[in-house]
C-alpha cells in the first residue's frame, strides 16, 4: 500500500517535471514564431532548475515505493535469499541461493534507471510501468540464481 501512494507521487512529480517541458517547447515554438524552436525550447525545458529538483523528488519518492515493494515481497516470502556454510576436511563450501519476484525486480529495475535517465519523458514511462507493476498488470515471474564457492 505504501509503495503504491509513493509510485503514484513520483509520477505526479515526473508530470509535473514534462508540463515544464513542454511549455517550453511550445514557448519554443512562438518564441521563433517558426515550428523549428520547439527543440531549443525542449532542450530548455530539460534544464530547467525546477524540472531538474521534480525529477529528482520522483526519483526518490519511487526509490522508497521500491523499497516498500522489496520489504513487502520478503515478508510474503515471494522474494527471499538464504545460503549455508559446510566446513568438512576438503574445505570450506559456501552455497547462496536468492529468488527475486518480478514484482522486486521491476520496481528495482525501473527506479534505477529512473536516477541514471534524467529526461522526463523517460522518468516518466518508468514510472508508468512502476505503477503497471503496482498492480499486477506486468507479466509475473521468479528468478531464482544459485552460485556455489568452493574453498580449499
Amino acid at each position: 500500500m505504501l509503495g503504491r501512494i509513493l509510485d503514484w507521487l513520483a509520477l505526479g512529480s515526473d508530470i509535473s517535471a514534462e508540463i515544464i517541458v513542454l511549455s517550453h517547447t511550445g514557448l519554443g515554438g512562438l518564441v521563433a514564431r517558426n515550428p523549428a524552436g520547439s527543440p531549443p525550447g525542449w532542450l530548455a525545458g530539460q534544464a530547467h532548475p525546477a524540472k531538474v529538483v521534480l525529477l529528482q523528488l520522483g526519483n526518490f519518492l519511487a526509490s522508497g515505493g521500491s523499497g516498500s515493494s522489496l520489504v513487502a515481497d520478503l515478508k510474503t516470502g515471494a522474494s527471499r535469499a538464504y545460503g549455508t556454510l559446510s566446513v568438512s576436511e576438503s574445505g570450506l563450501i559456501v552455497d547462496l541461493h536468492a529468488t527475486v519476484a518480478s514484482s522486486t525486480y521491476y520496481s528495482v529495475a525501473t527506479t534505477s534507471i529512473g536516477w541514471v535517465a534524467q529526461i522526463s519523458e523517460a522518468s516518466l514511462g518508468l514510472q508508468s510501468m512502476a505503477l503497471l507493476n503496482d498492480y499486477g498488470l506486468l507479466p509475473a515471474w521468479q528468478l531464482s540464481p544459485a552460485v556455489r564457492f568452493r574453498f580449499p
